[in-house]
């Protein structure tokens, strides 16, 4: 099996619960992320206070990449990249307070990821010990129609 299969490009996953092991409950979220990933490994992340269309997810994003670069020495957590082993994904980020990667670590399904760990440790390997159970973010596919031909990452 291809291990890109469960991994869809052709739209956004958009952040439905977070679950917290110390007190096992399911939260709906008060900030949305929306994540767009590109077949060439490039990811690209937006936080909102409410759901939006297809189209405006594709604005956001596109003002976003359209900013980013422009001959400054920039750091962002909006812009990183992905890989992905088996079931696994790992999603490398910039966080622009440190100057230091921080990797999100979690899982794929068919038309569902979820994120279970958030660190700046691991360089972002794919040992168990980071795939942890105390947390899960889950993620819930939105198909777009606009976004393939549109969004074209610059980083």
């Amino acid at each position: 099996m291809n291990e890109n299969a469960f991994l869809r490009t052709d739209g956004f996953y958009v952040l439905e619960s977070k679950w917290y092991k110390r007190n096992d409950k399911l939260v709906k979220p008060t900030q949305y992320e929306v994540y767009k990933f590109y077949k060439n490994g490039q990811v690209n992340f937006i936080l909102l206070d409410s759901l939006k269309t297809d189209e405006e997810y594709v604005a956001l994003m596109k003002s976003q990449i359209d900013e980013y670069g422009k001959g400054k020495n920039e750091y962002t957590l909006f812009q990183g990249y992905y890989k992905i082993q088996d079931n696994k994904i790992i999603i490398q980020q910039v966080n622009s307070v440190t100057r230091k990667f921080s990797y999100l670590y979690g899982f794929i399904e068919e038309n569902k990821f979820s994120i279970v760990n958030n660190t700046i440790k691991g360089s972002g390997s794919f040992k168990d010990e980071y795939f942890q159970d105390n947390y899960k973010g889950s993620y819930s596919f939105m198909p777009s129609k606009i976004a393939e031909s549109i969004l074209k990452p610059n980083w």
